[in-house]
Parts: structure tokens; sequence; C-alpha cells
């Protein structure tokens, strides 16, 4: 049963590879960010993330922790998306700009 999921999430992930492609990297990255802010506090538990961040910063309150952890999904997302540029990165010397 764990294999089926896993290649869902193969196809899933090759899927917004190839629609990260197509639209290009500012678009992509724009894009992943909501849709991992949107989707991210799906997969992992808020009180792991509310608990790490408790011990980061002890005197935080729990709307600065909410402001936290969605900018975290949206830079996964953005991080996401960067992965299908990284070789243009290296080639390119307008990325560095």
């Amino acid at each position: 049963m764990s294999q089926i999921k896993y290649f869902l999430q193969f196809l899933g992930i090759m899927c917004l590879f190839a629609i990260y492609k197509i639209i290009g990297l500012k678009l992509s990255r724009v894009f992943s960010g909501y849709l991992l802010n949107l989707l991210g506090p799906l997969f992992r538990s808020k009180k792991i993330i509310f608990s790490n961040l408790s011990t980061a910063f002890p005197k935080i309150n729990n709307s600065d922790k909410e402001k936290i952890s969605k900018k975290m999904w949206f830079n996964y997302g953005q991080i996401l998306a960067e992965y299908m540029f990284i070789k243009d990165f290296r080639k390119n010397s307008n990325f560095y700009k």
C-alpha cells in the first residue's frame, strides 16, 4: 500500500516540475509558494513547528508563530520550484542579478 502512495506522490511532484518548467522561474516560485502555503500544514504537525519555534524563541507569542509558520511554508514552496532551474543558475549569469 505504501508503494502506491509513494508512486502517487512521485507522479504529483513530476507534474508540478513539468508545470514549473513551462511557466518559468518567477511564476513557478510564486505558484509553488502559495501552493505549499495552502497544503503544507496538512503534511506536518503544527505542534512540532510550534514546539521548535518555542525552543528557538522562548518569548514569542502564538500569532507570531503562525506568521513564521506561513512564511516557512511559502519559502519551502519557492525552494521546491527552484529545483527545476538549478542548472540554469549555474549556466546563466542573469540569474545572479
